[in-house]
């Protein structure tokens, strides 16, 4: 639970509100970093509620299926040396 919130004490202190003097055309940027930390609850939450989803096993066994039919594609357009996935 510390380094959690030595962790948000580290983002605090590292906060610049005007990265590269562009901060006028950033609008979701706070000026703060307790406002930007504010700002970004509604992405937070959304994040959250994805990962608390948890896929039927018909849905797991999909996308698995599709990763490896990605691999074999990938791995038949790249030259012999420089294949990705065939030796995983």
């Amino acid at each position: 639970m510390s380094s959690d919130r030595n962790q948000k004490e580290q983002v605090l202190t590292n906060f610049n509100p005007t990265p590269n003097g562009v901060s006028q055309y950033l609008k979701h940027y706070g000026q703060t970093a307790e406002e930007q930390i504010e700002k970004n609850q509604a992405a937070i939450q959304l994040i959250r509620s994805w990962q608390a989803e948890k896929p039927e096993s018909t849905e797991l066994e999909k996308q698995q299926a599709a990763f490896e039919t990605f691999k074999q594609i990938v791995d038949e357009n790249r030259d012999s040396e420089r294949k990705l996935y065939s030796s995983l």
